[in-house]
């Protein structure tokens, strides 16, 4: 896996930094996502259970504006759009709007997600939830921050100690063991929250407001950012079978090394 810190990472076409990129970006599709919410939410279902707005589409394509605008010859993976052919090694991964169905309920946790990616390796992202004010950025150049302040995953060294987040996704199956994780390992913990949002749970392991996240599957654009910063935190991102990959969709979990071991002891 490629040393994230200290990868060199291209100027854009204007001679702007990644850094300065992704952070730009992810507050223009925020200011779209915040002012629409108030304005012109329109809401579809993809599918039962599995929701879709206008402002995803809207946020999506702003994003695919700025980021292949900045470097035109990277590659884009969105959730609504799909992904864009390149024989570049960088990809764009980005989640318009993860949390939909938060925002769609007036639940304040949502936000945007840019990752960037090299050969399938995150190696910087930025998260941002407008209804905070809350910006997390990270690239291979400096630590990760967030609203400018560097952060760090905790240093809890009991899973007894630790509040957990997670998120139970779409499928009965995936409820079903959601819950046999939990149940394995109760009370073996201070408590848990579910989000309805893997990006913020990620950014919330990297920054010390939760002390581990996991859930069962999720999709590249929920974790490129995610992992990189969280990664960059000085946390473990692994699957849930004790392996790492660089982008563990098929199941996770996100804390600092000790804590990852703990838990997976506690749940195999």
């Amino acid at each position: 896996m490629p040393n994230n810190r200290r990868m060199e990472l291209p100027l854009s076409r204007d001679g702007r930094t990644v850094h300065e990129v992704i952070q730009s970006a992810a507050r223009e599709a925020g200011h779209i996502l915040e002012t629409g919410n108030r304005e012109t939410l329109q809401v579809a279902e993809k599918k039962p259970a599995n929701y879709v707005t206008n402002l995803d589409h809207a946020s999506e394509a702003r994003l695919r504006e700025l980021l292949i605008g900045a470097y035109p010859d990277f590659g884009f993976l969105g959730e609504e759009s799909g992904e864009t052919e390149s024989s570049s090694e960088w990809q764009w991964v980005v989640d318009p709007l993860d949390g939909t169905r938060n925002l769609i309920r007036g639940i304040p946790m949502w936000c945007v997600s840019v990752g960037l990616t090299k050969n399938g390796h995150p190696v910087a992202g930025s998260i941002y939830d407008p209804s905070r004010g809350d910006l997390f950025v990270t690239t291979a150049d400096g630590p990760p921050t967030l609203n400018d302040q560097p952060i760090t995953t905790t240093s809890a060294t009991r899973l007894e100690d630790c509040v957990i987040g997670t998120d139970y996704g779409k499928s009965s199956g995936k409820y079903r063991e959601t819950h046999e994780i939990i149940g394995r390992f109760l009370p073996q913990f201070q408590s848990i929250r579910i989000l309805g949002s893997i990006a913020i749970g990620l950014a919330y392991v990297a920054s010390g407001r939760l002390d581990i996240y996991f859930n069962m599957k999720s999709s590249p654009w929920d974790i490129a950012a995610g992992t990189a910063l969280t990664r960059h935190s000085g946390a473990k991102v692994a699957n849930l079978n004790g392996t790492e990959s660089p982008m563990p969709t098929n199941g996770l979990v996100a804390a600092n090394p000790e804590i990852v071991a703990q838990f997976l002891e506690a749940t195999s």
